[in-house]
């Protein structure tokens, strides 16, 4: 994706939203995950989560205040109308390795629709937590995720003194934190693409 931006600020961050989402959007529960290892907080997890299903318009997403373990309380969660349930818990293996547990289940059966060990090398928090959105979008819509994925886009900041204009090409994670500059230059960038293996522009 390309975007062009107009900023003063190079490195200010790219907000991404939608304008509404669907009114027949997937009401969903997502608990913070539980950590061990030296992982980090499971409520950051969550909270991203809940943050990329709704942005993608498809869910009516909430994040919990506390954990959901095995002893789910169906009939709670029936009574506010939510279809699905997903909790889970982030072990810390080595500095580049991370095991991570997710559980996902249907409210109305009460039968679990996904349970699986993932390890994840080399990434973070943010990581963790969009390669997990991916996998919820898919497991209750059965259509891939790109929550997992980078932007593209190009700034423009002015140098008033000088009265010199100056492109950035940015890259940043799909809901626009971690913003990195690639390439600044005087002249107008345009249309970046990324490599067949998504790891070159």
């Amino acid at each position: 994706m390309l975007l062009t931006l107009v900023s003063s600020i190079a490195h200010a961050l790219l907000e991404v939203s939608i304008v509404k989402t669907q009114e027949d959007s997937f009401p969903i529960v997502i608990a913070p995950f539980k950590v061990g290892g030296g992982a980090e907080s499971g409520a950051i997890i969550a909270n991203i989560i809940s943050d990329n299903l709704n942005r993608s318009g498809q869910f009516n997403a909430i994040s919990t205040s506390k954990p959901i373990t095995n002893q789910i309380d169906f009939g709670y969660w029936r009574q506010q109308k939510k279809d699905a349930i997903v909790f889970g818990r982030v072990e810390k293996v080595s500095s580049k390795v991370f095991n991570v547990f997710i559980y996902v289940y249907d409210v109305y059966s009460e039968k679990q629709l996904y349970a699986k060990k993932i390890s994840i090398h080399n990434t973070g928090t943010r990581r963790i937590a969009h390669y997990l959105s991916d996998r919820i979008y898919y497991i209750l819509l059965g259509q891939k995720g790109s929550f997992d994925t980078r932007l593209t886009y190009v700034t423009v900041s002015s140098d008033d003194k000088k009265g010199q204009s100056y492109y950035q090409l940015e890259i940043s994670d799909s809901d626009g934190h971690n913003p990195q500059t690639v390439v600044k230059s005087r002249y107008p960038l345009l249309s970046p693409a990324w490599s067949p293996d998504q790891n070159k522009i």
